[in-house]
């Protein structure tokens, strides 16, 4: 039985350190469990991660075994959650409901008629998590990405010597990556919309393919009507999950962005090799700018208001008197 343990506890570890550097898994640190992935006949490779290749219609199970490595029982809920881009341009998967895209055809969270399973975990044991998809009955190019987002329960316990409250919430994914025909889509990035507030253009970016996008380089550079730049933003290894977007942000050089008109252009690139260029003119409308700066500055729209009401004070107060006068 230790030698078992010792053996899944060096997997999990080997889990852990692929998918911090390939997937920027949330929750590098993992807690008092370990975890495997119990591949079925047809995972393509046996790569650390589940990777079934399903048929149209059918039905996939995804089996995890999950070990204690702790003194203590523990209480473990396991969700399966769709892979989506973060606001760090990095795939994620720690939110268990994804706003609905027009373009993601396939969410992985609603392939299970069981959103979640909650069990105890005695110290020391192991327990295996089967979760069942029913695969779309339409076939699908690329891949479906998500993955089995694992939380502990019992996230708060007192300390013996000092009273206090220690924090042991820790969290955990076991990605999964679903494939039909083998052969990879390319993917696609479009810029959608420009959102300018304050000091921040924010560029909204898709990817409208089955595809995912890693070890990515990206590279913004805002330009004013003059040709003077702005603005430049400059990331590497990012990446992007399939069918999702993500929002670029540029933080002006100067300040707020004052009203005018602007020019951005885009570069991204991908190992595989891939190569998208995107540009868009925008302006900022004078009524913007002072929206914006009212809206951060609310003492200024206080102010306002005051002197509105006081200049109604006082066209009441200048009406009165005439009446008055007028009577006399």
């Amino acid at each position: 039985m230790n030698n078992i343990k010792a053996k899944m506890l060096l997997i999990a570890s080997f889990i852990l350190f692929i998918f911090s550097l390939q997937h920027n898994v949330y929750a590098a640190k993992v807690g008092g469990i370990a975890m495997e992935p119990v591949y079925s006949k047809n995972q393509i490779s046996k790569n650390g991660y589940l990777n079934p290749r399903v048929k149209p219609g059918s039905y996939q199970n995804f089996d995890i075994n999950i070990l204690s490595m702790s003194d203590k029982n523990q209480k473990i809920t396991v969700e399966p959650h769709t892979a989506y881009t973060s606001d760090g341009i990095s795939v994620a998967y720690d939110k268990d409901k994804i706003i609905s895209k027009s373009n993601m055809k396939n969410d992985f969270r609603f392939l299970f008629k069981n959103k979640s399973i909650t069990f105890n975990l005695p110290a020391g044991k192991t327990y295996r998590v089967r979760f069942t998809a029913k695969i779309p009955n339409e076939e699908f190019n690329g891949i479906i990405m998500g993955g089995f987002y694992i939380t502990n329960n019992d996230a708060l316990e007192q300390g013996q010597d000092t009273g206090t409250m220690i924090n042991n919430k820790y969290s955990y994914v076991m990605p999964a990556v679903l494939n039909e025909d083998g052969k990879k889509a390319v993917p696609k990035l479009t810029l959608d919309k420009i959102d300018a507030n304050g000091n921040i253009v924010s560029s909204k970016i898709e990817n409208k393919k089955s595809a995912y996008i890693d070890s990515m380089s990206i590279y913004s550079k805002i330009t004013n009507s003059s040709g003077k730049v702005v603005s430049e933003y400059e990331g590497k290894d990012k990446s992007v999950a399939p069918n999702t977007n993500f929002y670029l942000d540029n933080l002006m050089y100067s300040g707020n962005i004052r009203p005018g008109k602007y020019h951005i252009k885009i570069v991204a690139k991908s190992t595989d090799p891939y190569k998208w260029v995107m540009e868009k003119d925008f302006s900022v409308s004078s009524a913007q700018y002072i929206g914006y700066i009212i809206e951060s500055n609310q003492w200024i729209l206080y102010l306002i208001l005051i002197l509105l009401l006081l200049i109604l004070i006082l066209i009441i107060f200048i009406i009165k008197k005439r009446k008055e006068k007028n009577n006399d």
